[in-house]
């Protein structure tokens, strides 16, 4: 007789974990994906435009950010030749208390407030402005919030923060 190695079988389980290590790369294989997507920030594809029905003013933001991590956020705006040589960009209170403005290029001349908006004023010589803001958002989760240009019209900008 020959010897045997007596080891117990249960296939049925054995076929479970199976089931549940298939999925377990399928969810890995999700959230790598969803990291190249840029869904994690600083991605090409995190980027997001957003503008004016008339396209004068255009904010270019990232959907996706980490909290306390520096993002980008350029506003580009064409002015009308009645503007003058001031351009004001308003932001929401409620908006700003989510994220720190840690610079702004260029610097802006002097800022304003009045309900319950806030604006960075800008001395421009031309019809084409660019404003580069660098932000921290100080909050986790979906973060909303509205900008506009002197004209009054309204850009809503949202993002997903993660910790």
């Amino acid at each position: 007789m020959k010897p045997t190695l007596q080891i117990e079988q249960d296939l049925p389980f054995q076929y479970r974990q199976w089931r549940v290590e298939r999925a377990g790369w399928a969810i890995i294989g999700l959230i790598i994906l969803a990291a190249f997507a840029g869904v994690f920030g600083h991605h090409p594809f995190a980027r997001a435009t957003a503008q004016t029905p008339d396209g004068a003013l255009v904010v270019e933001y990232d959907r996706f950010a980490r909290y306390e991590s520096d993002t980008e956020m350029n506003v580009s705006v064409t002015l009308n030749a009645d503007s003058g040589t001031r351009f004001r960009f308003w932001m929401d209170d409620d908006y700003l208390e989510k994220l720190k403005v840690i610079d702004i290029t260029p610097i802006p001349a002097y800022g304003e407030a009045r309900e319950g908006r806030r604006a960075y004023v800008f001395h421009t010589e031309g019809r084409k402005f660019s404003v580069k803001l660098l932000v921290q958002y100080q909050s986790i989760g979906l973060v909303t919030g509205g900008v506009s240009g002197d004209e009054g019209a309204r850009i809503n900008l949202e993002h997903l923060v993660w910790p």
